[in-house]
């Protein structure tokens, strides 16, 4: 008579307060405006004219792909000429759900509370490293293979952000994610609901961000 497989345990589900004193980096994720890296137009326009539940490039579909793939893409350019990166924010929990704000020039949310979160040991290991942060003009000057690691101190528009607040780490291009030990990796979200939507295809342990006070 065969026996069944065991389940596979589910990630465990822990308290913000057990992880908020630990500095960790954090990389949330945003809505796709469009086709998700890799997939055709056709198939992505497919998609929606069908209804698919493909068709869903939330912030928190985004996290779940990025589950189901265990890598983060290197899709966007943080400085101007700069190699395409992924970026993260060195801080706590709690830190990190005051940094929530939305971009009126951007029409999007910064720090949404969907993402994973990396040990800094970790991080380290896999040569991601904090960004040099320099005046608009200084970085200007620099010659574009040497912008890995380099982010203005501030935006040029008529209401200047300053990016200091973000800590933030870099790693130039995609980062598998297939060794990242459990005790060094931490999935957040918004609330409990979609901690229980990621959790069957998660390795690490979930939590839910903290409201800001």
């Amino acid at each position: 008579m065969d026996h069944p497989h065991p389940a596979k345990p589910l990630p465990q589900i822990v308290d913000a307060a057990e992880v908020a004193h630990r500095t960790w980096l954090f990389h949330c994720t945003r809505d796709c405006s469009g086709p998700w890296p890799g997939q055709s137009r056709a198939e992505y326009f497919d998609d929606l004219i069908l209804g698919r539940p493909a068709a869903d490039h939330s912030p928190l579909a985004t996290l779940v792909r990025i589950l189901s793939e265990q890598r983060l893409r290197a899709v966007t350019r943080p400085t101007a000429g700069g190699p395409r990166s992924i970026s993260f924010a060195a801080m706590t929990l709690n830190e990190l759900a005051r940094l929530r704000v939305f971009r009126p020039h951007r029409g999007r949310w910064d720090f949404e509370p969907f993402g994973i979160a990396l040990s800094l040991n970790w991080a380290r290991s896999q040569a991601i490293h904090p960004v040099r942060y320099l005046s608009p003009a200084a970085l200007s000057a620099l010659p574009a293979n040497q912008r890995a690691f380099v982010q203005p101190t501030r935006s040029n528009s008529r209401s200047p952000i300053d990016w200091t607040n973000e800590r933030e780490w870099r790693h130039p291009g995609d980062l598998d994610l297939s060794t990242l030990p459990s005790d060094d990796g931490l999935v957040f979200v918004g609330n409990s609901w979609q901690a229980s939507e990621v959790a069957s295809g998660c390795r690490w342990p979930i939590t839910v961000t903290p409201t800001p006070s």
